[in-house]
């Protein structure tokens, strides 16, 4: 009896998304960020809404993430997500943007982040209903509002090689510094007493950064100061205390990143 149960529920959460997919709430399972070369010419041709922008299964991943969260928390509801405070992307809105092919513009898409399921979606114009998501590969890089993205493989805090979308921060001759934005998911809290403070679920932005010497792949970096002067090297650090000292940078801010990478650059 359990298993016909779980086969049913399992039928209905189908057909939930199915239903959301007719109502154009989430978008048709298929390739999304697979790279072939016949795709990759579609893309750069004038028509890549026939099929070469690839489409975006990541945001069935997303419903099916949700759903077995609130499971694991007991909660029996069809998630939408109205259900969750806050926003999977940086900015909601569609903005004109650019594609580059190994750093040469080509193409200007309408484009937001998903910065929950680390993608791009992209619209030929402003009024297209056609959503894709942009396929993931390392010749392709974009520009938006000011932050270029590439995507590449970085060294994450555990040491573990991944692949994702960095904003380029600075390229300077010894050092390269990145920024990866991200939202997560948090449980929602709910209060215990009448005095105590609840919390919705929700998603919330995190911000970590990324460095590189020499060329070699960026790692993560501890925004400490004790951490990026010992990346910086011994050699240069009464200089480089002395500007952080001066110029009052605050390592968590990315501008004041900026000035002291720029400024370490100029010591090497």
């Amino acid at each position: 009896m359990r298993n016909i149960l779980t086969i049913l529920y399992s039928c209905m959460a189908f057909m939930v998304v199915d239903a959301m997919m007719a109502q154009g709430n989430i978008h048709s399972p298929g390739e999304g960020g697979v790279f072939t070369p016949e795709r990759y010419a579609l893309l750069k041709s004038d028509r890549g809404e026939l099929g070469g922008l690839g489409n975006n299964p990541n945001m069935m991943n997303l419903y099916s993430d949700m759903r077995i969260k609130f499971a694991k928390m007991g909660e029996e509801v069809r998630l939408t997500l109205d259900d969750i405070y806050g926003s999977i992307y940086l900015d909601d809105q569609f903005r004109l943007g650019t594609l580059y092919d190994n750093g040469v513009a080509y193409k200007k898409l309408h484009m937001r982040y998903d910065a929950y399921n680390d993608e791009f979606e992209i619209k030929e114009t402003g009024t297209s209903e056609s959503v894709h998501a942009l396929i993931k590969h390392s010749a392709i890089s974009c520009s938006l509002e000011g932050d270029t993205f590439i995507y590449y493989e970085y060294g994450d805090n555990k040491n573990m090689t991944k692949e994702g979308y960095l904003i380029v921060l600075y390229s300077g001759m010894a050092y390269k510094l990145y920024q990866r934005n991200m939202k997560v998911f948090k449980e929602g809290k709910q209060a215990k007493t009448s005095h105590g403070t609840s919390f919705p679920h929700r998603f919330i932005e995190e911000t970590e950064f990324f460095v590189s010497k020499n060329g070699e792949m960026p790692k993560f970096l501890y925004p400490k100061k004790s951490e990026v002067l010992s990346f910086l090297g011994k050699d240069k650090e009464k200089t480089l205390k002395k500007f952080i000292k001066d110029k009052k940078i605050n390592l968590m801010r990315r501008k004041d990143l900026i000035d002291l990478f720029s400024f370490s650059d100029q010591l090497e």
